[in-house]
Formats: structure tokens, C-alpha cells, sequence
């Protein structure tokens, strides 16, 4: 993963992030892992989680990615899949690179194994 076409996305994180977890809270698929809780605030903790994975900031308290997800629904291939499908348009609807489209993608990939039951 390059993480330098990643760490240049950090003044629009915020953004963009808003704008994915919106996206995700109103899709069929993915919607009831949103059922009475703000995407607002999950997209503000997601902005400090990414903003430490990325090695921009060593502030971040919050919890780790399998406790932030345990209190949800099960997770499953289709949902996970689904989440990709809608980062990538997301960010394609912002005009981002390919490169860093790409890199953020291979990202996640990552939490595929610690999520999807």
C-alpha cells in the first residue's frame, strides 16, 4: 500500500467521510448497521482512526476496529463488498486519483479478515 497517496487525502477527510458514511446509513444493504446512531459521528471517529493508521497523528483514543464493530449486526461478505462498492464511488464522485483510490481500497482490504463473519 502507499500510504503517501493516502496521507495527501487528509484535508478531505472530514468531507469525505461524511459524505461515505451518509451514502452507507441510506443504502439498502447497509443501512440497518445504522439504525439509531448519527453517521456524523462515526464519520468524525472514523476521520481520527484513519487519521492514526495513516501515521499522520498519534492522538487517537478510541476503539479498535474489532471493538467499534462487535455491538453491530453480523458483518458478511456481501456487506463488506458492498462498503467497497460505495468508498469507491464516493471517492470517484470527489474526482480523486485512481492512485489514491486505489491505495485507500487496499486499505480496507485489510479489515476484511477482522470483520466479515
Amino acid at each position: 500500500m502507499r500510504l503517501h497517496h493516502l496521507r495527501k487525502l487528509e484535508p478531505l477527510l472530514p468531507l469525505l467521510l461524511e459524505d461515505f458514511y451518509k451514502r452507507m446509513a441510506e443504502d439498502p444493504l447497509l443501512a440497518h448497521f445504522f439504525f439509531q446512531k448519527d453517521p456524523s459521528t462515526i464519520a468524525k471517529h472514523q476521520v481520527a482512526f484513519l487519521r492514526s493508521a495513516w501515521g499522520l497523528s498519534s492522538a487517537y483514543q478510541g476503539p479498535t476496529i474489532a471493538q467499534a464493530h462487535r455491538h453491530l449486526p453480523p458483518l458478511f461478505a456481501a456487506h463488506f463488498n458492498r462498503r467497497l462498492i460505495l468508498l469507491k464511488k464516493t471517492l470517484e464522485d470527489h474526482k480523486l486519483d485512481s492512485l489514491a483510490i486505489q491505495a485507500w481500497i487496499q486499505f480496507e482490504e485489510g479489515f476484511r479478515k477482522v470483520l466479515v463473519k
